[in-house]
């Protein structure tokens, strides 16, 4: 019998889940708490739109 494999990746799962629970106008960015500082961790398309990408430190976002 033939085994099949599915991947699914979501890129905005963690934003969108938590913009359904409290809608915010605009850029909407969560961060990630490491041993190396905060990241940037999920954004929204207007966060994104704003120059702002995963893996950027919370400090420079600023």
């Amino acid at each position: 019998m033939a085994r099949r494999l599915l991947s699914l990746w979501f890129p905005r799962l963690a934003s969108d889940h938590a913009l359904r629970h409290r809608p915010v106008p605009g850029p909407f960015a969560l961060v990630l708490r490491s041993g190396r500082g905060d990241r940037l961790h999920c954004l929204n398309p207007a966060a994104e739109a704003r120059g702002l990408h995963r893996g950027m430190a919370l400090a420079d976002a600023r």
